[in-house]
């Protein structure tokens, strides 16, 4: 059996390998991306279908289901390429889903076939997925040694749509494939509008996945959030990351509104209707992506101070030093 974590969600099955940056940070804190969640479920509407695109341990879907069958979602597909935690993904929702569920081992791509996906050690969350179209030939291995690179299904949205029906919300946390995976359905998500929640990380990846977004959707917005809250499920005696923010584009219809929910107005997060490329670039070049532990407890007025000394090219070591003791006033001899 595999090993189990007291988490926020229950007792969870994880990885085996205690290196695993989602493991370390479940036994650390208890819990993996509640935040977005938190903010993700206020978007969802109770009887909704969702997909979860990138279902991981389920950690998402489980946040999002809540405890009991009708307050939340009718039905959940969760949608994980990485067949090491298929089982581990299979096992949770089984065990603690409150609601409908659905497995699918594919990844995501603009059609179906096939795409190959490589492992990256130490976080399981995080493979690399080559091929967002059908493949027509095997790329060459992108791993020095060849290990844990292998083809997998890969299913359009539209496949998932056939097979388990229209849906409401759709969560795309697929390592730079969502440009492919919103091509792959683009009539349904731009007649019917369902809620788009993409994962949005500082490479050319969040450029084409706005582009993509804004012309099927009629508005776009980002929203960035802590990793972890600011009173977790559990308070680790040495946190992993002192801060640490991710983001995402929200995808909506024009009247659809978008706000942060009032539950989470403690955990600072971020939300800016985005209008044009530019703005997206400013959105992120302002989202505090990591930071010293020592920033942290700081006030506002005392990170404007460091910024500013930064700004002027100013460094502690050399701020007003003491002169030497042996050394008279005005360092005459």
């Amino acid at each position: 059996m595999a090993d189990r974590i007291d988490t926020l969600y229950g007792p969870l099955s994880v990885m085996d390998d205690p290196r695993d940056l989602i493991r370390r940070f479940l036994e650390a804190y208890g819990e993996w991306g509640a935040v977005e969640a938190a903010l993700a479920r206020h978007l969802i509407r109770p009887g909704d279908i969702v997909v979860d695109g990138g279902a991981c341990l389920g950690t998402f879907a489980l946040s999002v289901a809540g405890a009991s069958a009708g307050a939340g979602p009718a039905r959940i597909v969760a949608v994980e390429p990485n067949t090491d935690i298929l089982p581990l993904l299979r096992d949770n929702l089984e065990r603690l889903c409150a609601v409908d569920v659905a497995v699918v081992g594919a990844a995501l791509g603009e059609t179906a076939g096939e795409a190959l996906f490589h492992p990256v050690p130490g976080n399981a969350g995080a493979g690399n997925l080559f091929g967002h179209r059908a493949l027509t030939e095997v790329p060459d291995d992108p791993s020095a040694d060849g290990s844990g690179t292998r083809p997998v299904p890969m299913l359009s949205l539209a496949d998932i749509r056939a097979n388990h029906g229209d849906y409401d919300f759709v969560k795309l946390d697929i390592e730079g494939a969502a440009p492919a995976a919103l091509r792959g359905d683009a009539a349904y998500l731009a007649s019917r509008q369902p809620v788009a929640w993409v994962e949005c990380n500082e490479d050319e990846t969040a450029l084409a996945t706005f582009r993509e977004m804004r012309a099927l959707f009629g508005q776009v917005q980002y929203v960035a959030f802590p990793c972890h809250r600011a009173a977790p499920y559990r308070v680790p005696a040495q946190p992993i990351y002192p801060l640490a923010y991710e983001a995402a584009l929200i995808g909506a219809a024009e009247d659809r509104e978008i706000a942060l929910p009032p539950g989470l107005a403690g955990e600072d997060c971020i939300l800016t209707p985005l209008t044009d490329a530019d703005s997206l670039r400013r959105a992120l070049w302002r989202t505090p992506r990591w930071a010293m532990a020592q920033w942290v407890p700081l006030s506002r007025p005392a990170l404007i101070a460091l910024l500013g000394r930064q700004h002027l090219g100013q460094a502690w070591e050399d701020f007003l030093p003491e002169s030497p003791p042996d050394t008279p006033p005005g360092g005459l001899d």
